[in-house]
């Protein structure tokens, strides 16, 4: 097919006349290769090439026509004059029957070709349009959770300001059935604020630019980990970190997968006496380096993965687990900026697994793919 032409002739005029033009030259050039250089050729050697590209580029009507206009030619003006309804050679009737079959079938060919690539066409400008509206939307759904996240947080500092002054200046006088519910109203307010900033920086992945460079992992995993020290001081943790990879990737959005995914490792293991997490990688089929980070924590039951996907789902109370289900989100988000996926694998009480791989050289589109494997999104 790359060698068809890419642009198809679709008005009736310029089909059929190139069919005469092409049909012209194919005499002209057996008419010059015979009588001038006096080569021995077979009737239709010219004629076929002349077929099929009138075809290809005008479709089934010239494909015909010059296929008709061939044989005509050639019984006129190559073929020994017939007076008779006998037969005057059979390797010539052969070859006027055998040409005017195949000149059929190439024009219906080629009008099965011209269909195809036109039907293609215009599924890619299908695609294309709904890519841009695509694309055009989830710009306006970042800007509107955006500002929507923005706006919320002055009405919430003044309520838990109202709140704080209330207790200050009526905690005398308020029973202890009042004073429960502005706790409870406080905690609240706090959670709301939570959820506001997880929504803020979830929308800024999206929003924020992407450079790549190289990045250290090990240095990048070393960083985190004593970001994370002070939180896990008086716990028992046992870390085995392999050698990793210099990944191509931008390194603050990077970081923030890694802090997400031990930060989400750390806390499902606050209930195991001696919490093992590992962070190690393999290379994928396609040579591309996954990352993973293993944990002998709470884990999941896989019949809820779909879950994991989804912003402020969680598999956990918050009773059991603090969180708002957005840290894996942006996880996934991240990753698949950088052309990656991610994926999990995990039993309850038995721990989990989350993988995810950095294609080097993939565009900064979102092409993360959910299908040949689980992806990540939310656990916690």
């Amino acid at each position: 097919m790359g060698y068809f032409p890419r642009t198809p002739i679709t008005k009736n005029l310029p089909r059929y006349a190139l069919t005469l033009g092409i049909v012209l030259l194919a005499f002209l050039l057996r008419f010059a290769l015979v009588q001038g250089l006096g080569l021995d050729m077979p009737t239709y050697i010219t004629f076929y090439p002349a077929v099929i590209t009138v075809a290809v580029l005008g479709g089934l009507g010239p494909g015909l026509v010059a296929t008709a206009l061939c044989l005509l030619g050639t019984a006129l003006l190559i073929l020994p004059a017939v007076y008779s309804l006998s037969i005057a050679s059979i390797s010539d009737t052969v070859a006027q029957v055998l040409f005017a079959v195949m000149g059929v079938l190439i024009s219906l060919l080629a009008e099965h070709y011209r269909r195809g690539r036109k039907d293609i066409a215009d599924l890619l400008q299908e695609k294309a349009a709904a890519n841009i509206q695509l694309a055009a939307s989830l710009k306006a759904l970042e800007s509107f959770s955006y500002s929507v996240s923005h706006d919320l947080r002055a009405p919430l500092r003044h309520l838990d300001g109202f709140l704080t002054l209330l207790i200050k200046r009526s905690s005398a006088v308020l029973d202890d059935t009042a004073m429960h519910y502005i706790d409870r109203s406080l905690d609240a307010s706090k959670r709301m604020g939570m959820l506001i900033d997880d929504l803020l920086r979830f929308s800024r992945v999206g929003r924020g630019e992407f450079h790549r460079t190289p990045v250290d992992l090990n240095k990048l995993v070393e960083q985190v980990r004593r970001e994370l020290e002070p939180e896990i001081r008086d716990r028992s943790i046992h870390w085995r970190v392999d050698r990793l990879p210099v990944v191509s990737a931008d390194q603050p959005m990077l970081r923030q997968v890694m802090e997400n995914l031990l930060t989400n490792a750390l806390k499902f293991t606050r209930h195991c006496p001696t919490a093992e997490i590992e962070i190690g990688h393999k290379t994928d089929a396609a040579g591309d380096p996954v990352i993973f980070v293993r944990d002998n924590g709470a884990g999941f039951d896989m019949k809820y993965y779909s879950k994991l996907f989804e912003v402020f789902q969680r598999l956990h109370s918050e009773q059991e687990f603090e969180g708002t289900g957005v840290g894996l989100a942006i996880v996934r988000r991240v990753v698949e900026r950088h052309g990656g996926r991610v994926w999990a694998e995990g039993a309850v009480g038995d721990g989990a697994t989350f993988y995810f791989s950095l294609p080097p050289n993939s565009s900064c589109a979102e092409k993360g793919s959910h299908e040949d494997k689980p992806n990540l999104a939310g656990r916690g």
